[in-house]
């Protein structure tokens, strides 16, 4: 009989759930959270410092959408998620990206997934979108069913830069480019009454539904980012919206495109007016990550595929800024079929500040 529960007791700490409570985060144990990812994910971490973006990331109706795992008011574990109607209240609460998660506790390997689970359990989502998983974590996600890859990595580079800081090996062609067509033009947006120009028709092209208060309120009013919002206009009709940011390294500028509303053949109507874009802003090139664009549509447009090209570096992190590829993995899990599923840059929190 002792053996038995010595054996259960050895189980159950496995699991990480001696003593440990595995909850939502309450209001007043924030500060112990930032503090905790300061001490164990990254010291002087935007979210550690920087309460207004946790709060605008993450806070909804009053409540944090991070769990976390404690044992006499210490931390040690958490997972926090962002459901599409944080920037919509009009959108599913049910479809969320994941986002931030770690434990740390000797002796409680299970930690990690007990967090994951109660995180579900208390979301009860339809689906599930992960990105930049850590690569240790991929086959966990293969475990629970979810379907897993890579981001396309895309890119436009200047026809007017001769030499290149921010990109490498990258031999210098001429492209057959026309000067931009007069009948498709983009349009920047300044103020918010600019949406109300925009048909709620030019978000069904895609899943997770996406709308306008949503770009509203993810890009246009975010705390910290600037990002430029165009929409492309052509034959006297919007066709898409498309979100850049620009970024700046070594004294020279890159463009990241970030996310994108419209039909995925619309794509090409981009490309002229992007061209002008690089050489307004004086950049090397503009980037983007995507999945669920056929190849053929960037191709068309005159993106290059960045893995075409051999020993072509396209840099993703910029905050330091660090002279590498970065392949962005996905992972996604769905209750229903889905349809058109397309993920961006933008989604989740792969496009979020990491300095102050």
């Amino acid at each position: 009989m002792l053996l038995k529960i010595k054996f259960l007791y050895l189980i159950m700490i496995f699991m990480g759930i001696i003593l440990l409570k595995v909850k939502r985060v309450k209001n007043h144990e924030i500060k112990a959270l930032m503090n905790y990812i300061n001490d164990q994910w990254s010291s002087n971490h935007i979210l550690s410092q920087n309460k207004r973006l946790f709060d605008w990331q993450y806070k909804k109706n009053n409540e944090y959408n991070f769990i976390v795992a404690m044992e006499n008011k210490k931390i040690f574990g958490f997972q926090g998620y962002i459901p599409l109607n944080q920037y919509d209240t009009d959108l599913d609460n049910k479809e969320i990206f994941l986002a931030m998660w770690m434990a740390k506790k000797e002796g409680s390997v299970g930690l990690g997934y007990n967090i994951n689970k109660k995180l579900i359990e208390i979301a009860n989502p339809n689906l599930i979108i992960v990105l930049g998983i850590n690569e240790s974590l991929l086959n966990f996600h293969k475990w629970q069913k979810y379907k897993v890859g890579y981001l396309d990595h895309h890119v436009l580079i200047s026809n007017s830069i001769d030499r290149f800081s921010l990109i490498k090996n990258y031999s210098k062609k001429k492209n057959n480019i026309k000067s931009p067509n007069t009948s498709v033009s983009l349009f920047k947006v300044s103020k918010v009454s600019d949406f109300s120009l925009i048909k709620s028709s030019l978000f069904e092209h895609q899943s997770p539904l996406k709308s306008k208060n949503y770009f509203i309120n993810r890009y246009f009013n975010h705390p910290i980012y600037n990002y430029d919002i165009y929409f492309t206009i052509y034959e006297n009709k919007i066709r898409s919206i498309v979100v850049t940011r620009v970024v700046k390294a070594k004294k020279s500028k890159a463009i990241r495109l970030v996310d994108y509303a419209g039909s995925n053949k619309d794509i090409y109507l981009l490309t002229e007016n992007l061209y002008q874009l690089l050489q307004i802003k004086d950049a090397e090139y503009i980037d983007f990550y995507s999945h669920g664009i056929n190849k053929d549509h960037f191709k068309k447009a005159g993106f290059i595929n960045k893995d075409e090209i051999k020993d072509l570096i396209v840099p993703n992190f910029f905050e330091p800024f660090v002279r590498k590829n970065i392949n962005i993995s996905y992972a996604y899990r769905s209750n229903e079929k889905i349809n058109n599923l397309r993920l961006f840059k933008g989604d989740g929190d792969q496009d979020r500040p990491s300095q102050e």
